[in-house]
C-alpha cells in the first residue's frame, strides 16, 4: 500500500525528461489525441530505423507511430504494449520480429513482472527528477514527436548483400519464455480488438534465415500474419552501398524511405485502414508532412 500510495507521487507527470519519463521519443504517441493512431510499431532500433510513419502518412495515408526503443525484447515489449492500450486502440498492432526471437534475460523477465503491479520500482528515480510542487500535480501528456517516433540517420556503411537470406532448412529455437510473452501480447492486443503483424525488417547483422523459420513455423500455427522484409531485398531494390548506416545493422534514413513505401501499400492492402489525408482532423499530419518532405 505503501508502494502504491508512492508511485502517485513519482508517477510521470507529462512524457518529457522533466516530467519524469524514459524513452520521450518513443513515448510521444501518449501526447497525440486518444484513439488517433491506427497503427502501433512496437519493437528495437530496427524499427524506429526502418519505419518511417510520416512516409506511410504521405504515400497512403495511415497513422501510425513508432514505440521503439533499443535492445526492446519481448518483455519490454509486453509493458509497452499494456501502457499503449490505456490510452489508444489502434486498429493494428505490428510487432518486430527480431525483438520477439531474443533470448530474454530470466532476471530482467521477473523485474519487469513485478512492474506490473509496482510501476514505483520503474519509477523510483523520478526523485531526483520532480520538483516538490510536482509531486501532487496531475499526469497531464502533452509532448508529441513531428517524426512520430522516426530517429533519421544520413550516413552510409556499406554491407554485401549478395547471399543474405540464402533459403535453408537450418531453424532457430524460439524460447519457451519469448512464446510466453509472444502469446500474451497476443491474446491483449486481441481483446483490444487490434489485429497483429509480426514484421522483419532486413538486417543481415540480427535477422536471417533460421529466425525466418523459426518466426514462420511459430506464426503458421498461432495463426499469426508475419512479412518478413529481409526476403524482399530485391524488390525493395535495397541496396547494400548505399541504404545501410552501420554496415548491417540499420538501414539508413533512405533504405527506410524504401521500406515505408512498401509498407504503405501492403498495409493499405492487407487490412481496413482508412486513409486520413482529406480529413481536417488530421490536418497537424499534413503540416507535419509537409515540413519533412522526402
Amino acid at each position: 500500500m505503501v508502494m502504491q500510495g508512492m508511485e502517485l507521487l513519482y508517477r510521470p507527470k507529462d512524457n518529457t525528461k522533466e516530467g519524469g519519463m524514459d524513452y520521450v521519443n518513443a513515448c510521444g504517441y501518449m501526447g497525440e489525441p486518444s484513439d488517433s493512431l491506427d497503427v502501433m510499431f512496437m519493437g528495437s532500433s530496427l524499427f524506429f530505423s526502418g519505419v518511417m510513419p510520416l512516409q506511410l502518412w504521405g504515400t497512403s495515408g495511415i497513422t501510425s507511430y513508432d514505440v521503439a526503443t533499443g535492445s526492446q525484447w519481448a518483455d519490454q515489449t509486453d509493458r509497452y504494449v499494456r501502457n499503449m492500450l490505456k490510452t489508444h486502440h489502434p486498429k493494428l498492432v505490428v510487432l518486430d520480429a527480431y525483438a520477439l526471437t531474443e533470448e530474454i534475460n530470466l532476471d530482467e523477465s521477473i523485474y519487469y513482472e513485478w512492474v506490473r503491479f509496482f510501476p514505483l520500482l520503474y519509477d523510483h528515480e523520478n526523485w531526483k527528477r520532480l520538483a516538490p510542487q510536482q509531486l501532487l500535480a496531475p499526469v497531464h501528456y502533452t509532448h508529441t514527436e513531428e517524426l512520430k517516433g522516426f530517429l533519421p540517420r544520413t550516413r552510409t556503411k556499406a554491407v554485401n548483400l549478395e547471399g543474405y537470406m540464402a533459403p535453408t532448412e537450418e531453424t532457430w529455437h524460439l524460447p519457451l519464455l519469448n512464446r510466453f510473452y509472444i502469446d500474451r501480447i497476443c491474446r491483449m492486443c486481441h481483446s483490444a480488438g487490434a489485429e497483429v503483424l509480426i514484421l522483419a525488417i532486413p538486417s543481415p547483422d540480427n535477422w536471417d534465415y533460421p529466425l525466418h523459420n523459426a518466426m514462420e513455423e511459430y506464426t503458421r500455427k498461432k495463426g499469426i500474419d508475419f512479412l518478413d522484409m529481409a526476403l524482399l531485398v530485391d524488390e525493395l531494390q535495397l541496396d547494400g552501398s548505399t541504404d545501410f548506416r552501420d554496415g548491417g545493422n540499420h538501414v539508413n534514413t533512405k533504405g527506410a524511405i524504401k521500406l515505408s513505401v512498401y509498407l504503405a501499400h501492403y498495409l493499405q492492402e492487407h487490412y481496413q485502414l482508412d486513409d486520413h489525408r482529406d480529413d481536417p482532423a488530421y490536418a497537424q499530419w499534413a503540416e507535419d508532412w509537409a515540413n519533412n518532405p522526402q
